[in-house]
């Protein structure tokens, strides 16, 4: 157990606006874009699988042909269950995430959206971070958000979006608080057609690339 002088920083000790990290992490992120099948629903699965797959390897894990389900649903490698993984996918594009440490994702196209949605998933003052980004739907990316860290959480939707709360720390970057629980970084951006959301606990030296398939 580490004594509070040795204690690796957290959270609350980064400068405003800096990008926290309790430690470094290794992460490994990875991404297929749809081609031309004609059952969407299909290849959904099938590119968020192939991302998965493509994210471990690029995390160094060549033993990628076993992929469990955890009792909360959330997929491991079942040669390296130390390691942490997540997944998503949404109109033919594919996206997972490795690491060592929790990790969550989300990737969703951008469609119309009633303004009320985005009452119930965010604050005022969020709203009013998300309207400085001169982003073209706030829904979208407002919940790609959240739910990377809900399902970094591995607890989905039974904690309602609304109750995270985001700040903005840098282009592309958010920190996100859960309700008892720690902080997240988050990395968004959009791809496309499409938001997507790597969500970490603990933020890695230098976020890697997105490697698109």
């Amino acid at each position: 157990m580490q004594s509070e002088a040795s204690r690796s920083p957290s959270a609350s000790d980064a400068a405003p606006g800096s990008i926290p990290h309790h430690r470094l992490a290794r992460l490994a992120v990875a991404a297929v874009r749809p081609d031309a099948r004609p059952d969407p629903h299909r290849l959904d699965h099938r590119n968020g699988r192939l991302a998965l797959r493509h994210a471990y390897l690029a995390y160094g894990s060549r033993d990628t042909s076993r992929v469990g389900r955890d009792q909360n649903g959330r997929p491991f490698l079942q040669s390296r269950p130390d390691l942490h993984c997540s997944v998503a996918h949404s109109a033919g594009y594919g996206l997972a995430a490795v690491s060592d440490t929790p990790v969550g994702v989300d990737i969703e196209r951008i469609r119309a959206h009633s303004p009320r949605i985005l009452s119930l998933i965010a604050s005022p003052a969020e709203i009013q971070v998300l309207r400085r980004s001169e982003v073209t739907d706030m829904v979208t990316r407002c919940w790609t958000i959240k739910e990377s860290v809900l399902k970094g959480l591995g607890v989905g939707l039974a904690v309602a979006p609304g109750r995270l709360r985001l700040r903005p720390l840098r282009p592309g970057w958010f920190a996100v608080d859960v309700p008892g629980g720690p902080r997240w970084t988050v990395r968004s951006q959009r791809v496309d057609e499409c938001y997507l959301a790597v969500a970490v606990l603990e933020v890695p030296g230098e976020f890697p690339a997105i490697d698109w398939y």
